[in-house]
Formats: structure tokens, sequence, C-alpha cells
């Protein structure tokens, strides 16, 4: 049987473990991305060579408490999205630019448990705030979506 300093001495190397996991999938993410950002065809296909269409990879803080509602989502997604000039292309409008105010189609993915759902929901939750009509579509059989909302998605 372990002592509390070595149960709490294990959970911390295995903390350390899943963090360096963890850093080391998104440092090849985001090579991977810039690689796919950088070929001739992703330029023909977003429309030149400038860098504002280049693929982003945003890390977004880890919250040990479980954000549910608008208005926590709305939170989270000001701080992530709203505030980050990267995504204003997403967020906000720009009257000079009606290219910026076309519909956009955001996909969130990934393995189970990395955040998908709270991402996809504050992302929208945030667009919405500014005035964007949005429409959140999710292909999970759990309607972890609704839960996030905190709103009955069953439709019946």
């Amino acid at each position: 049987s372990l002592s509390i300093e070595e149960a709490a001495e294990s959970m911390k190397r295995y903390y350390d473990r899943r963090v360096a996991g963890q850093q080391r999938w998104i440092s090849e993410l985001k090579d991977a991305c810039a690689d796919v950002s950088g070929t001739e065809e992703y330029r023909h296909n977003t429309g030149g060579s400038n860098d504002s269409n280049d693929i982003l990879v945003k890390e977004v803080p880890f919250y040990d408490v479980e954000l549910v509602g608008a208005p926590a989502l709305g939170f989270i997604g000001s701080m992530t999205f709203g505030s980050d000039d990267r995504f204003q292309r997403l967020v906000g409008f720009d009257d000079d630019d009606t290219e910026s105010n076309n519909p956009k189609m955001i996909i969130c993915g990934g393995k189970g448990g990395v955040g998908k759902t709270t991402t996809s929901s504050s992302l929208a939750v945030t667009m919405a705030s500014a005035g964007h009509k949005v429409a959140v579509v999710s292909t999970d059989p759990a309607h972890s979506l609704g839960d996030a909302l905190d709103v009955d998605l069953r439709g019946g």
C-alpha cells in the first residue's frame, strides 16, 4: 500500500507524463498545419499567400470546472476566440470586406474527451453574441452539445 505522499507523487508523475504527451501532439499538429498551409494547393484554394488564411491551432486553457450554459460558454469563447485577433475573421464583422461576412463552416474534431463540444459551442455562442447567425451541428450520440448549452435537444 502506498503512503499519501507516495500516491501524490505517483499522481504528479502521471499528470506530468500526460501534459508532456499533449504538448508533443500539439507540436506535431502545429507542424502539420504549417506544412499544409504552405502547400501550393492550399494557397490556391484559399486565395493566395495571405498568412491570415493559414490553418490555426488554438490552445484552450484547461478549466477544472464543468462549463454549462450560454453564459459560461460565452465567457470561455470571448476569452479564447473573441480576444484573439487571428479569429476576428470568424467573430467580427468588417463592413469594408464582404468576404469576411460570408457563411463559414468550422469543424471541431479529434478523439474523445479533447474538448470538441466545449470548443464548438463556446465559439458558436461567441459568434452569436457578435451578431452572426449560427447553427451548431453535433453528431455525438450522447447529446453532449445539449448538455453543454443546457438545452433539451431531444426534439420531441
